[in-house]
């Protein structure tokens, strides 16, 4: 091996385990912190359309949603692909699993008792915002979940254009279609 080999093997050795260092350290701190900060600021726009008068403090569905967030916050720091995965596979999941659905079922109660449509539309819209922070977060927790959740939307997409150039193709290249141009081009 010559000495630029060595210093090129010792270059990436240093760069991987640099890259390691951020992935692992640095960045799952700043995602932890990013993931608590939009949760801070959705709860506080949740809070904002209350304090406009749409829907009282005291409502049912506003205080179950806002309990919600709040838990979110205080245990951001366990959301993880890792802990989902052990929650699922590993853990006793059908105790999990009840009062998860009791939850939704008091949320589904009260929220069926508010009138407005527009303000169930707007809580409706924050649940959503909520469940779309908590996947991006378990998505880019680790290495692993990044790439797993890359590959799903890769084949998802492919699977999409596929489908999308065979039927764009049938309906241009239709038999009665390439007929009808063979009869102009030859008249």
């Amino acid at each position: 091996m010559t000495v630029r080999e060595m210093t090129f093997i010792l270059e990436s050795a240093v760069s991987v385990a640099g890259l390691i260092t951020w992935w692992f350290w640095l960045q799952s701190d700043y995602a932890c912190d990013s993931f608590r900060q939009k949760e801070f600021a959705l709860r506080d726009e949740m809070f904002d359309f209350a304090a406009s008068g749409a829907i009282a403090f005291n409502d049912p569905a506003y205080a179950e949603l806002r309990l919600l967030m709040n838990r979110v916050i205080r245990f951001g720091h366990r959301i993880t692909f890792w802990r989902v995965v052990q929650m699922l596979f590993l853990d006793n999941i059908g105790e999990r699993v009840q009062n998860a659905g009791s939850f939704f079922l008091e949320w589904e109660k009260s929220f069926k008792n508010i009138p407005d449509p527009a303000v169930k539309t707007r809580l409706n819209v924050f649940r959503v915002e909520l469940a779309l922070l908590i996947v991006r977060r378990i998505k880019n927790d680790s290495v692993f979940a990044f790439l797993l959740w890359s590959s799903i939307v890769l084949w998802v997409r492919v699977f999409q254009a596929k489908t999308s150039a065979s039927a764009t193709l049938e309906r241009f290249f239709r038999p009665e279609r390439i007929e009808e141009r063979a009869w102009e081009s030859a008249g």
